[in-house]
Formats: structure tokens, sequence, C-alpha cells
């Protein structure tokens, strides 16, 4: 099988949870089937980030600009593993849907970025043989809002990364050090912007008793809306308990995780939600909020509380970290369900039907 993967969003220098998507299952995709020919493709716009690029043994790498297909007649079948698939006419078309959190809470994100985002599911809707949604959350809030047939968006989930799998050390908790980072700590992960429901959930950790003891860690890069958290750090009179070390490097992640007593991501709305499956791998509790994908992919192992609820949210905060070793340890082997090559041979399956389907 020849395939063509979009994997611009993997030129970025602080990765997101979609690019490791991006390159997690690029690498599986190798691993599992190594026989296909598999070429990566990045948008030229991105240029400037060329030295970003994803590139790995058993792939190629082309820059490509919107509407040229130097290899058309070449791929079998072309995935965007982004919202956006080039306008090849020969491949059979795949894309992956992340989430739909825009149709879902409005005023979270920037207009334009809503208008933009709109617009390009409204064309995967026309344009795709096959959409790979990341949780059944996700394939039904797109169905709600788009005319596709059910039957051709699978619903593949995300992977666990083998080191995730880990146990706290004390070399780990030297380099946390190194950040600023001091135990015992509750933690969030991920972009500081509004849909992460960050103002709510310093309000719960500042009612709560684990203030005294825990500080709140909240390891991410500023984004949309983020200047409302740190007006919200200083009306709650907390600023000498909340961290703040910026983006923390991927390496740095798994004993982040560990060391932490709970990680809270009682978020708004999630397509997915790596970092719960990541805590979860490495025995720290999770809380997370109720609308979308979380509690479908946690499947049972986390707290789920009301996010837009600061009472529930404290409640779940202190119910996690009184987690017993069972209950980490379950939470534990369900992590490693998950795992990338398992979502590489689903998404295999997906090329194969979206092919089947153009003969």
């Amino acid at each position: 099988m020849q395939i063509a993967l979009e994997v611009t969003s993997a030129c970025r220098p602080q990765p997101t949870g979609v690019s490791r998507y991006v390159t997690q299952l690029t690498k599986a995709l190798v691993a599992v089937a190594p026989e296909n020919d598999y070429r990566l493709l990045s948008r030229l716009s991105r240029w400037k980030d060329r030295h970003l690029r994803l590139s790995m043994p058993g792939t190629r790498h082309s820059w490509v600009q919107e509407g040229l297909l130097p290899l058309d007649r070449q791929a079998d079948v072309i995935h965007g593993l982004d919202a956006r698939v080039p306008r090849w006419s020969q491949p059979a078309r795949v894309c992956s849907l992340h989430d739909v959190f825009v149709m879902h809470v409005p005023g979270i994100s920037p207009k334009r970025f809503t208008t933009k985002l709109r617009r390009r599911y409204s064309e995967l809707a026309e344009t795709c043989d096959r959409l790979i949604a990341s949780s059944s959350s996700t394939k039904e809030r797109f169905l709600e809002h788009f005319d596709f047939d059910p039957d051709r968006v699978s619903v593949v989930h995300l992977g666990v990364d083998e080191r995730f799998h880990t146990e706290p050390t004390l070399e780990g908790l030297v380099r946390l050090g190194s950040l600023g980072i001091q135990e015992p700590y509750l933690l969030y992960v991920g972009e500081l912007t509004l849909r992460k429901n960050l103002p709510r959930i310093l309000e719960a950790y500042s009612l709560s008793e684990l203030r005294a003891t825990h500080r709140l860690v909240l390891a991410g890069s500023p984004s949309y809306g983020s200047d409302e958290t740190f007006e919200r750090v200083h009306e709650l009179g907390i600023i000498d308990r909340v961290v703040l070390p910026g983006f923390v490097p991927d390496d740095d992640l798994p004993q982040l995780y560990a060391h932490a007593d709970t990680l809270i991501f009682a978020t708004l709305y999630e397509g997915f939600g790596l970092p719960a499956l990541e805590s979860l791998a490495t025995g720290t509790p999770v809380v997370v909020g109720q609308h979308g994908a979380l509690p479908e992919v946690t499947g049972g192992h986390a707290e789920v509380v009301d996010p837009y609820e600061v009472g529930s949210i404290r409640a779940g905060i202190e119910r996690a970290c009184g987690w017993s070793a069972e209950k980490r340890l379950a939470g534990r082997k369900h992590a490693r369900e998950l795992t990338w090559e398992r979502c590489a041979e689903q998404t295999l399956e997906v090329y194969s039907q979206a092919i089947a389907e153009r003969e």
C-alpha cells in the first residue's frame, strides 16, 4: 500500500496533543506495517519551521503546495492527520477528527479560528471517503452538525506511549526541582486556554483544604484567554501556591505525572484528552470533566465532575487524592490497553476500506 500522510501539525516547537498524535501514529504505522510505502507531506506555508519537520526511518518527506500533487497517481490513500486533506483527486481520502469543541462550547476560541474550523469540517464532509474520530463522542458531535454517512466514520482511540508506564524516580524529582516543582503538588497539563476551564479549577483549589499542603502546578504555554487565568490567580490570593513552569518538554512529562498526587483535567470539552490517560499510566489519579470524550476514554478510572460547578471540581480533587493502591493499579491497567500499535492497526483497516470503496 502506498500511503501519503499530511503531517504538517508535527512541525511545532512545543508539541500539542495533536502533534504528538501525528508523530506517534506515523511511527506506529511504520513499525506495524513496514512493507508499505510512506510519504510524509508538509505544507510549504510551514517552510520556516523546516528544522522541525517530521522525519523517521522507513518514510520519505516532501514539501507540498496546496493543490499540487507530485505523486498523485502513486498514492493509494492520503490521510490528513489534523482535519485537513490536500485537494488531490486520485488517492482515497481519509481524515482524522480530534474534536468539535467550537460547535459545543461557544466563546472559548477566537471567532476567526472558529469560522475557519467550521468551514474546514464542512469541506471534509463533502470530500472525504472516510473519517477517523478519536472517540465516540467526537463522532456523535460531528454527525450532529454535518451530513456524512455514520458508517464511514470509524472510532479509533489514541494510544499511550510506553515511556509513561513508569514509576517516580529520584532523578525525576531532581529534574522537576530544576523547573521549580516540588512535592507534594496537584497538576494540570495543557495549554493555558479558556476551554481548559482553569479559572474554575483555580477557584476549586483555593477552596480545598489541599491548598495548605499542596501547590498547584499549571504546566503549559499561555494561549487564548490565558490572561483571565493569571488574573484569577491574583484575585484568589494564591499566587504563592501556584507554580507556572511554562511549557514542559515531552521528555519530562512522565516524571511530572508520576510525582503528582492528582492530575486535574476538569476541562469544558475534550475530543480525547491524552493527559488523562498518560497520568493514569503512571499511577496518578485523574479528575475529568463530564462533557466530551474524557469519561469514555478513561473508562471508569477517573473522578468525573461537572466542570461548570466549582464545588463538584473541589470534591473530585479531594476524592482523587484518596485513591487506594488498587484503584491506581486499575487505572494503569486501563491505560495499558490503549496502545499506538492498536491505533495504527485500526487506522490501516480504514485505509483498506477507503481504497476498496474507490475501486
